[in-house]
Parts: structure tokens; sequence; C-alpha cells
């Protein structure tokens, strides 16, 4: 794969691709007082510079450029997901 994949055994392991915005920490969620039942995790990620929404509602990229755009964002979605994290926070905007 052209990924480094999230191994268990690497506690300090966080996700890297070239089309997935900084990972700073996944932090795992347990119930108190059960260190074996891991409800899941939350991902803590870079703070973007800009609003991609924006650079293409002002028209300032080309459609051949809004394609790529596209397709580099499916890219890191899939290997999000090739993981095992899921994006839940999907906005669908027309």
């Amino acid at each position: 794969p052209d990924f480094d994949p999230c191994s268990s055994e690497d506690e300090n392991s966080v996700p890297k691709h070239e089309h997935v915005i900084k990972h700073l920490a996944n932090v795992e969620i347990f119930v108190a007082g059960d260190q074996h039942d891991c409800l899941g995790w939350i991902t803590v990620m870079e703070l973007a510079d800009t609003d991609l929404w924006k650079i293409l509602e002002k028209n300032l990229v080309s459609w051949s450029e809004r394609k790529r755009l596209l397709l580099e964002l499916y890219d890191g979605y899939k290997y999000l997901e090739q993981i095992g994290i899921h994006h839940y926070d999907l906005k669908v905007r027309v």
C-alpha cells in the first residue's frame, strides 16, 4: 500500500497520507474503569488554513483543478476507510 498502516502494537502510530490533513492524535474512548472494551476513538486533526467550499464557491479554481481536488479527497477518504477510520461528518452541499 502507499500509506503507513496504523498498528495496534505501536501506540505512537498516527495515520499519514498526502491527501489527509495532518493527524495530531487518536484518542480512544473507554467506559470508566474498563480498559478492555474500547467504545471508539476521536481523531484530533490540524485546523485547515482555508475552507475548500469557499474556494469552490468563489470559482477560484478551474474545472480540471476541481476534478483533481475531488480525486485527491476521495483518495484520502478511501485511505482512512482502509485503515478503519470512518468519517461521520461528511457534508453534501449543492
